[in-house]
């Protein structure tokens, strides 16, 4: 058997990538952008890790078994994931409906947290 995708016509990781590269297979990094964002390091890597899920809320702290409940511990909701600690937790709620209009902020808590 001989792999078509290289030379030699042995398979590498190396030829398959090129072989996925050319048939725009690979995936793309769809998350760009925040790299591109005109403002801190720092405030990069957060947006970052809200938009992977990847922000150690308690919800995930009790997937990794780091912690025994999955709420939230200030208002003991019954869990706390991203969106409650940037949108639904009470006191975050009142900042961003006193700087919505009332009819997109009816829709902005409907809204998922890719939307």
């Amino acid at each position: 058997m001989r792999w078509s995708c290289s030379q030699d016509g042995t398979f590498t990781i190396k030829s398959a990538y090129r072989m996925l590269d050319a048939q725009n297979e690979l995936p793309r990094e769809p998350r760009a952008w925040i790299w591109k964002m005109r403002c801190p390091q720092k405030y990069k890597y957060f947006i970052w890790l809200v938009v992977q899920n990847k922000l150690l809320t308690n919800q995930l702290r009790y997937k990794r078994c780091l912690t025994d409940s999955n709420h939230c511990r200030r208002c003991m909701a019954p869990y706390e994931d991203c969106l409650h600690i940037l949108r639904d937790y009470h006191i975050d709620k009142e900042i961003w409906l006193s700087s919505l209009n009332q009819v997109s902020g009816k829709n902005f808590f409907d809204l998922g947290l890719m939307d």
